[in-house]
């Protein structure tokens, strides 16, 4: 959570900076996308660098279950509000995309850089 909100104040940054300095003005759409996976990409990775700091050896099954059933959970959400007219479209993309590449994210650092038991 800590890592998506931190990502989320760097997208932003992000976004601003990009608009302010180049002249340019990105698209709202993309200003979201850009958002979303910036929070993402920090969520996923600070999640995964802090599990592998707690336990040196794990099974990758036990270690994505509880995260995997959190995103789901969170997608539900989001399409729900969405839905029900307590998003917009462009936060609707943005969280879709947080949360898509958190998930994506920490299961890749995990495998790619943790000693998995099974």
């Amino acid at each position: 959570m800590l890592g998506q909100l931190f990502g989320g104040f760097v997208g932003m940054f992000l976004a601003w900076f990009n608009s302010f300095f180049t002249g340019f003005n990105m698209p709202q759409l993309f200003s979201y996308i850009t958002v979303g996976f910036v929070s993402g990409a920090f969520g996923g990775w600070i999640a995964a660098k802090a599990v592998m700091k707690m336990n040196k050896s794990f099974d990758m099954v036990n270690v994505c279950a509880i995260p995997v059933i959190i995103m789901v959970y969170s997608i539900i959400m989001d399409i729900t509000d969405y839905a029900n007219d307590l998003s917009t479209f462009y936060q609707f993309v943005q969280n879709i995309v947080r949360d898509g590449l958190t998930l994506a994210l920490y299961i890749t650092t995990l495998k790619d850089e943790a000693k998995i038991v099974s």
